[in-house]
C-alpha cells in the first residue's frame, strides 16, 4: 500500500492548513474585485490609501517610496497579514500602518493620542457611503492606537498612524495610545523578522502554520463574551516556545505548544520585540494585568482542555480509530471539514447492514487508505 495513501492526524491537519485556514489566491494577478479571492479583500488598502490622501490626511514624504504588495515606505501592511500568519478564510480585517508628515501634526510638539486620533477619523469619516471594489464604507471609529473603517461585508481596516521617530540608523516610530495617554515606541517590521528569524534557528517551515492553528484554536474555544489571549500574544508565545526547536510534526508541535502555553498566561513576561527595553504596560501581554485571576483560569483550562483532546487524538490514532481521533480533533479545530474516512463511514452506515460475520471486527481502521473496504468506528 502506497504511504501517500494513508490518513494520519498530521495529514489531515497539512491539508486543514492548505484548504480552510491559510488564504487564498484565486487571481493570477489580483484586481481586487473577485468574491472569492482572499488577497482581492486585502487589496482594498490601495484605495483607501490614496482616498484618504486626498481627503486630507498628510503622510511623510520619503525619497525613495516605491510601492508594493505590502504598500508603500510611508503607508504598509502589517498586522498578522504582513508576517504571514493570518488564520481567518475569508479574511475579516487587516492592519494597515501610516506614517503622518510631522510638520502638519506636530510641528512645534505631538498633539494628545485621543486629539490626534479622532480628528484623522474625522477626516476618514467623510468617505463613508464610499464604495471600494463594489463594496461601500459603512463606519469609522477611532480606537485606542487605531482609526477602524468598516465595510458592509464585514470586512474592516486598522489603520496605526505614527510618527517616524528613527535614530542612531534605527528604525522606530511613536505611535499614539488613548488608552496610556502616550505615544508609545515600537516598529512592526521587527515583528516580521522576529518571526521569521525564528523560523531559520529552528528549520521549522511549519512554525508559521502552528501559529495559524493557535489563532484557529483560539477563534473557537471561547464564547463572545469571554476574555480569550490576544492573537499576537499567542503567536509571540510559540515562537519564543518553538524558537530552536527539533519537533517535527504538526502534532507533535502542538503538543508541546499546548503544555507550554499555561506559564505564559500568569503576568507578563514578553517585552515588545521591537522596544524591549519600553516600559511594562507597552509589553505583548501585558493586557494580563487587567484580568482577574478566574479570567486567567479560564484561558488556561482551555488550553488545557485543547492539549487533552488532542493527546486523546492521538491515543486513538495509535490504537487504529481514525475516525474516532478525527472526531477529537475536531473539539480543537471546530471547522474541521468531513475527512475521507468519515465520509466512508456515514455512506458505509447509509448503506450497509454488518452480516454476522462482519460484525465484530474490533474496529480497527490504521493504516486507512481508499482501497480500505469497510471503516468502522
Amino acid at each position: 500500500m502506497s504511504s501517500t495513501n494513508v490518513v494520519t492526524l498530521d495529514s489531515i491537519i497539512d491539508a486543514y492548513v492548505a484548504n480552510a485556514v491559510s488564504l487564498q489566491k484565486r487571481c493570477q494577478t489580483c484586481s481586487g474585485t473577485n468574491e472569492d479571492c482572499d488577497i482581492c479583500t486585502i487589496l482594498r488598502h490601495r484605495p483607501i490609501r490614496d482616498q484618504l490622501e486626498s481627503a486630507g490626511i498628510y503622510l511623510k514624504r520619503y525619497e525613495k517610496d516605491e510601492g508594493n504588495d505590502y504598500g508603500y515606505r510611508n503607508s504598509f501592511l502589517t498586522g498578522s497579514y504582513a508576517r504571514g500568519t493570518t488564520a481567518k478564510r475569508p479574511p475579516k480585517d487587516v492592519d494597515m500602518f501610516w506614517v503622518l508628515d510631522r510638520s502638519k501634526y506636530a510641528a512645534e510638539k505631538e498633539p494628545e493620542p485621543a486629539a490626534l486620533l479622532n480628528a484623522l477619523a474625522g477626516v476618514a469619516s467623510s468617505k463613508t457611503g464610499t464604495s471600494i471594489f463594489g463594496h461601500a464604507i459603512i463606519n469609522v471609529e477611532a480606537q485606542h492606537r487605531s482609526i477602524r473603517i468598516d465595510f458592509d461585508d464585514d470586512f474592516s481596516i486598522d489603520i496605526i498612524p505614527a510618527f517616524d521617530a528613527s535614530r542612531e540608523g534605527k528604525e522606530l516610530y511613536e505611535i499614539p495610545d488613548s488608552k496610556l495617554g502616550r505615544y508609545i515606541e515600537s516598529n512592526p517590521k521587527v515583528h516580521k523578522e522576529n518571526l521569521n528569524s525564528a523560523v531559520s534557528e529552528s528549520d521549522l517551515p511549519k512554525l508559521k502554520n502552528i501559529t495559524k492553528l493557535a489563532r484557529q484554536w483560539r477563534g473557537g474555544a471561547f464564547e463572545e463574551h469571554e476574555k480569550k489571549p490576544k492573537s499576537f500574544h499567542l503567536e509571540t508565545a510559540i515562537v519564543e516556545i518553538l524558537r530552536s526547536s527539533s519537533l517535527g510534526t504538526y502534532v507533535e508541535m502542538l503538543q508541546h505548544c499546548f503544555d507550554e502555553l499555561p506559564a505564559y498566561f500568569n503576568e507578563p513576561r514578553i517585552p515588545d520585540p521591537a522596544c524591549p527595553d519600553c516600559p511594562k504596560d507597552q509589553w505583548v501581554d501585558s493586557y494580563l494585568d487587567e484580568l482577574s485571576v478566574e479570567q486567567k483560569s479560564l484561558i488556561v483550562e482551555r488550553i488545557n482542555i485543547a492539549q487533552g483532546a488532542l493527546a486523546e487524538a492521538v491515543k486513538l490514532e495509535e490504537q487504529g480509530k481514525i475516525v474516532q481521533a478525527i472526531r477529537k480533533l475536531r473539539g480543537i479545530f471546530q471547522d474541521l471539514p468531513e475527512q475521507e474516512p468519515e465520509a466512508l463511514l456515514r455512506k458505509t452506515k447509509e448503506s450497509y447492514t454488518p452480516s454476522h460475520a462482519t460484525a465484530n471486527t474490533g474496529g480497527r481502521t490504521q493504516p486507512w487508505s481508499p482501497r480500505t473496504p469497510m471503516v468502522r468506528e
